[in-house]
């Protein structure tokens, strides 16, 4: 029935083509190791724009003229051309097999076909990168490896624009062309092959839930993506495309030790079988962390030693059977804050883990492609998440604990002066579960037109915020339940988009959308559209226009964070807090040049309003909770726009040699204060090389350089500094090294040195302003990591897998 129904619309655009000589050609795609049928290969002729992709089953139908050439692609798969004359196409259907991609085939793939890899984020449909409608980056595995990346996070420095910093409440924080960050990465949208992947109570994502082992690629929107993605997509996208069992057989393991006593293991497998495809992945990362003397902490207590470490274990695991995909896995980190919140003494009899934080995360995700005809295709995806984070406050708790009863108004506080009377909440607790189902159409009239349609909706449950816990995972302290309880624990969100694309003139592109979005905070309705051109000039040069509007609605953190005056001083339930808004123009121009070398030039202007910042608690305006008006407390009331530029560079002279290097320039103004932005980053830039001078090793040295900061303490500072002091912390860059050495095709050897010139740095602290600036991480320090490819058990023959 599929295939008739397959015919009936092949016919009619055969009947509605302009071809004297066209031919109704109809086959099937398959791998060549073991038969099994490839889904969505692009089906396209030579020299025309005549194309198609397979459906699920691996069936196709084209029109073609007489004596042409068919290429043929699908991902993981190498690209194949069958010459096709009349008297192939007068069979009743021909079969094409593909081979998979060798491990390493990046490496000879020339600048050209590595500008024309497919990428799926931008549209929720695959598109070469060059017509993709968005500034797009692809990373591969093999990039990742070269740069000697030991985090994700670490990745996004070599991103043009982004930037990574940390603050004192957690680790590192991912910010996108300097738009405002908080406490929480919640500004960026992170997918899981296509699947939000945040958490409930402050929206925000953690990078390395994903083995590294486990990744194919990954890409990154610079720019909103709200418009099919709904909340967070505000600044920027990153899609981790994981591996699939289809395209990866074997076990590929690894062990390493470095400095800090750094011990880490992981390996991923990965088969196909007669009823579909598995992959499993998995790391763990133990190590002591490494030392940082502060000069003073916010108490006034100089030489302060800290110990920062950063802890990870992960797994992952996908099963693939036609159009159903399977995935989920489990993430725990054990990190140290960044730096000194009020009062918390690492390491004190009190608390012995004061200052650690525990992320827990687990995660399902179920997705469903299918396809009616060769120009009717959809999905169905459903999600779940679950999370807890616990973080040791330590003498931070005491403090809140005692003025609860003490209703104590004198500001600052004496933080030198705890009362042991009053037993410490020890431990706060973040907890929650996140239910998402989305529902997509995507309908291929022709090469003018393309629809795609979709509803989505989503239900936060949210258990704790900021619930004061006597000892970890332990007895709750019933005046420190935190917002659980108020209502509302869950919020719904739903929404529905569409977006319209396609080819006029053969060489321009276009694209248009729109979202409506009903957020269960604060119970509205709001639309975010998206628009763009595409004009291919020749071949080899492309330029791009582009404007989208994007949103973040506000998290339970934001909206319902109930505790004592000492924090944040107001009744949070008493707000009604609207989402945060941006909208960006963007223009970009690529060009191929020579066939080594790709430039890119960018251009962006951002206005983001409506910005959801902390400010001193208002006596006068602000529900109190306690009796006295001290603090912060979260509100809309940030308005930025961002003017900059980006240059892109790629070059493959020749197949022993790569390289990247971009460079960042943009400017930011506080549209409240018409001021230069606080702690903006005017530049930053980075670099890499891979040099191949013989099969068994390959040199990578890559670097990054962050410009100057500047900015001021706020009203309330600690006893080592003067109130509204400027801070100047300096411009730096740093140099790693990664050397490889190939023993055979299985095996090799990693050498990855970091921060080679040993550069001590340092980050803003930026939120509490009350001390100028907080560690950035270690010195010089160098991993050595083995790694190895085990082959699996001898497969039964091709003929019994097919039958």
């Amino acid at each position: 029935m599929k295939k008739l129904l397959l015919i009936i619309v092949a016919l009619f655009f055969f009947g509605n083509t302009s071809f004297c000589q066209d031919f109704l050609l109809s086959g099937e795609v398959k791998s060549s190791v073991i038969g099994k049928h490839v889904k969505n290969a692009l089906i396209s002729v030579k020299g025309s724009e005549l194309k198609m992709y397979s459906d699920n089953a691996g069936y196709f139908l084209i029109v073609i003229p007489e004596d042409c050439i068919l290429i043929i692609s699908a991902e993981g798969m190498q690209t194949k051309e069958v010459k096709i004359s009349k008297e192939v196409v007068e069979q009743e259907e021909i079969i094409i097999e593909l081979d998979p991609k060798a491990e390493g085939e990046f490496y000879e793939m020339s600048l050209e076909e590595l500008m024309q890899v497919e990428v799926s984020t931008v549209s929720k449909k695959t598109q070469k990168i060059s017509e993709a409608p968005a500034i797009v980056s692809v990373i591969t595995a093999e990039e990742i490896n070269e740069l000697g990346i030991q985090t994700i996070p670490e990745l996004m420095r070599y991103i043009p624009g982004f930037t990574v910093s940390g603050v004192y409440w957690r680790g590192p924080i991912v910010t996108a062309r300097g738009v405002a960050m908080t406490l929480y990465n919640d500004k960026i949208l992170m997918l899981i092959d296509g699947i939000p992947a945040y958490e409930t109570v402050t929206l925000e994502y953690y990078l390395d839930v994903v083995p590294v082992s486990a990744i194919e690629r990954i890409e990154i929107i610079r720019g909103p993506g709200s418009t099919l993605y709904g909340t967070n997509a505000f600044s920027a996208v990153i899609n981790i495309i994981t591996k699939s069992g289809n395209t990866f057989r074997g076990i590929n393991s690894f062990v390493k030790y470095g400095s800090f006593n750094t011990r880490s293991a992981g390996f991923v497998v990965g088969d196909s079988l007669k009823f579909g495809s598995y992959l499993i992945g998995t790391t763990y990362t133990d190590n002591d962390g490494y030392n940082h003397t502060l000069e003073f902490d916010e108490t006034g207590e100089e030489n302060v030693n800290l110990n920062y470490e950063n802890d990870i274990q992960n797994i992952f695991a996908k099963y693939q059977y036609k159009g159903l995909t399977l995935s989920g896995g489990y993430y725990f980190q054990n990190i140290a804050k960044f730096s000194m919140t009020t009062a918390i003494k690492y390491g004190s009899d009190q608390v012995p883990d004061a200052g650690m934080a525990e992320h827990r995360k687990a995660y399902l995700n179920a997705v469903y492609d299918f396809n009616f005809t060769n120009k009717f295709s959809g999905k169905v995806a459903l999600h779940y998440d679950y999370m807890d984070k616990e973080t040791g406050v330590g003498q931070f708790g005491t403090l809140n604990f005692r003025n609860y009863f003490l209703n104590d108004s004198t500001y600052p506080l004496d933080l030198t002066e705890i009362d042991p009377s009053f037993a410490a909440p020890n431990y706060s607790l973040y907890k929650g579960q996140l239910y998402n189902g989305e529902l997509l159409f995507n309908y291929f009239i022709n090469e003018q037109i393309s629809v795609i349609g979709g509803i989505n909706g989503e239900l936060r449950d949210c258990d704790h915020v900021y619930t004061m816990l006597g000892e970890r995972d332990g007895t709750v302290i019933p005046t420190h339940e935190g917002a659980s309880e108020f209502p509302p624990n869950d919020v719904i969100d739903y929404a529905g988009y569409l977006q319209v694309d396609g080819t006029l003139f053969d060489r321009l592109g276009y694209i248009a959308g729109i979202r409506a979005t009903y957020l269960g905070i604060p119970e509205n309705i709001y639309y975010t559209p998206r628009g763009g051109l595409v004009f291919g000039i020749t071949d080899n040069a492309s330029a791009k226009i582009l404007y989208g509007e994007a949103f973040r609605g506000p998290g339970f953190q934001e909206q319902y964070f109930l505790v004592n005056a000492v924090t944040y001083g107001a009744d949070a339930a008493g707000r009604s807090l609207e989402p945060e808004r941006i909208k960006t123009y963007e223009a970009a121009f690529d060009i191929l040049l020579a066939k080594k070398f790709s430039i890119r030039l960018n251009g962006f202007l951002i206005n983001a309003n409506e910005l959801i910042l902390r400010r001193p608690v208002d006596g006068s305006s602000d529900t109190v909770v306690i009796g006295h008006n001290v603090g912060m407390i979260y509100d809309n009331f940030g308005a930025q726009q961002i003017i900059g530029g980006e240059f892109e560079i790629k070059g493959r002279p020749w197949k022993k040699l790569n390289f990247f290097a971009n460079f960042s320039y943009k400017e930011g103004i506080d549209e409240e204060t018409n001021e230069n932005l606080p702690y903006f980053i005017n530049y930053t830039a980075s670099g890499g090389l891979t040099f191949r001078p013989a099969k068994f090793i390959e040199l990578s040295p890559n670097f990054y350089y962050i410009g100057d900061q500047k900015g001021y303490l706020g009203s309330v500072v600690a006893p080592a500094y003067t109130e509204e002091q400027e801070v100047n912390i300096d411009g730096y860059g740093i140099l790693n090294c990664v050397m490889k050495l190939n023993f055979n095709k299985k095996l090799y050897f990693q050498i990855t040195g970091i921060n080679l010139t040993d550069k001590e740095y340092f980050y803003p602290e930026h939120i509490r302003k009350r001390i100028p600036a907080i560690p950035g991480g270690p010195g010089m320090s160098f991993y050595f990591s083995l790694h190895y490819k085990f082959g699996l058990f001898k497969r039964k023959s091709e003929d019994d897998l097919i039958n």
